[in-house]
């Protein structure tokens, strides 16, 4: 694990359009002997992003970078049904640019990784958390904005940061053919700010060595497209790639669940699921801490931001079937001390809840790309970083952590009908009212129907028929064949509701 770095700068974008914007002056600081590192999960390269008075599509902004001398990589994902070729090709077409669709990932996973990093004159700076660059994610005039959280991190992380995608860039066969698109190792001076957090940098890798089934490597594949750079493919030692993290990585589990241990009276989730296992990461050991933190005598409440189940169950499938899994673990004993949201539909506020951000006795903080799930605690490529600031509580300084919650509940909870001042949420319990589902608020309570508590045995809605036995070649296009060719499923397993969940669409990496 890496270990904390002191005197890190951390600032926190709680919208895409801030993010965006601090992307292009980050970019246009860069000089042309610079370098600017970007992985994603995806890319959109026509996402507007500000330039000298303007708006310039991002892709078109790293080719500019590329043509003044900068050395651009870009580290894509090569998840089976999304492998973003068209992206890297294009990329590849343009001077100083080169792109790799990096595909060294478990069976049915991903890289999920979403960061920027640049080497500037000043130092390094990295930008992590749950944004990629996508325009669906703006407000349109017929659709509201995503939410979500993006930090950046100036300082000894910030190199961290680089040298985990520098890991991934340097030890992947294609990059390794062409020296001239090499990525030397971070050379700029991280000096550490006076008044800076304790940041740690955090990751999710599989463990390809795993003996368990599901966690084989995914079968090798012919190359996407003729570019030299798109695909690991049919690697004669595929293990070898896996250098960054030979055994796979925990860290971001390791760290949230001490984070848990250690909180006394409060916790604020932001989640895009928050859906349950049989397993968290190879054992329970996360949910278990949980249900005991909420279980503490002083412990106060837990407040979750989730998706609705019509958002998110096209993905899952089986969002109410995990989401009762997970209250039976941490509701059952004191339902009143959690109670999980939604935006309701149609508000103009927020059209999809993106964000993984955990808030800890407003002391400590945990950002990233990682959701509350087994596949982002163990399976795919991911990235975080928690962060605790020392140097705030003194004259009317709040601790950055505590500034960020306030932050998302003025976001969230403010309205034309009811607008809230800061001063009204700096307290968590006295603020809690604030969170309401009365008319003209933006949010719906999920674990109250009607006004009885939540039940286990009933939700929102309850869960479609099992998936017809298409349901692998039509959701998980490649990848669903790969898993049946290998487990050589009856269409009976197919259908079966653990298997489709274990095995794809919420697999274990550990």
């Amino acid at each position: 694990m890496t270990p904390p770095r002191s005197g890190t700068t951390v600032t926190a974008f709680i919208d895409y359009v801030d993010y965006y914007k601090a992307i292009g002056e980050t970019l246009a600081r860069i000089a042309p002997n610079g370098v600017v590192v970007v992985a994603g999960w995806a890319i959109d390269l026509n996402t507007p992003i500000p330039s000298d008075g303007g708006m310039v599509g991002i892709g078109s902004l790293l080719a500019r970078k590329g043509k003044e001398g900068c050395r651009v990589r870009v580290l894509l994902s090569g998840h089976i049904n999304g492998p973003n070729t068209d992206a890297a090709n294009w990329l590849n077409s343009q001077k100083g640019c080169a792109a790799i669709v990096d595909d060294r990932v478990l069976l049915a996973g991903c890289f999920h990784q979403k960061s920027v990093v640049a080497e500037l004159s000043s130092g390094t700076v990295a930008f992590l958390g749950g944004m990629d660059f996508g325009a669906e994610r703006l407000a349109a005039p017929d659709r509201a904005p995503w939410h979500d959280v993006q930090v950046k991190l100036e300082g000894p992380a910030a190199v961290d940061v680089f040298d985990t995608l520098a890991d991934r860039w340097t030890t992947h066969q294609a990059a390794n053919s062409f020296a001239h698109f090499a990525l030397p190792r971070s050379n700029a001076k991280a000096v550490p700010s006076q008044r800076g957090c304790v940041a740690q940098v955090v990751k999710t890798y599989g463990n390809p060595r795993s003996n368990v089934p599901l966690t084989k490597l995914r079968p090798t594949i012919p190359s996407l497209t003729a570019s030299p750079f798109l695909s690991f493919g049919s690697s004669p030692n595929p293990l070898a790639e896996f250098g960054f993290a030979p055994r796979g990585n925990s860290s971001i589990h390791d760290l949230l669940v001490r984070a848990i241990q250690s909180t006394e009276e409060y916790i604020y989730l932001e989640d895009q699921y928050f859906v349950a296992s049989a397993e968290m990461a190879r054992d329970r050991l996360l949910l278990r801490s949980l249900a005991k933190t909420i279980s503490k005598p002083n412990f106060k409440h837990l407040i979750v931001l989730t998706c609705g189940v019509g958002t998110i169950q096209s993905e899952l499938l089986q969002t109410n079937r995990r989401r009762r899994a997970l209250w039976d673990v941490l509701g059952s004993v004191h339902p009143d001390k959690i109670s999980v949201w939604c935006y309701k539909n149609g508000t103009d506020r927020c059209y999809w809840q993106h964000s993984k951000t955990w808030i800890f006795d407003d002391r400590f903080a945990l950002v990233g790309s990682a959701n509350f799930n087994r596949r982002g605690l163990s399976h795919d490529g991911e990235l975080g970083v928690g962060f605790m600031d020392l140097s705030a509580g003194t004259g009317n300084s709040l601790p950055f952590p505590h500034d960020l919650r306030i932050r998302l509940w003025m976001k969230h909870l403010s309205t034309p009908r009811r607008p809230l001042l800061r001063d009204q949420l700096i307290d968590f319990s006295g603020a809690r009212k604030f969170w309401t589902e009365a008319e003209g608020s933006f949010l719906a309570r999920l674990d109250v129907v009607n006004g009885d508590p939540f039940q286990a045995d009933r939700l929102l809605k309850v869960d479609p028929a099992p998936p017809s036995a298409g349901f692998w070649e039509k959701l998980f296009v490649g990848a669903g064949r790969k898993v049946q060719d290998l487990y050589k499923w009856s269409v009976n397993e197919q259908q079966n509701f653990a298997n489709q969940w274990d095995y794809v669409l919420d697999p274990d990496g550990s």
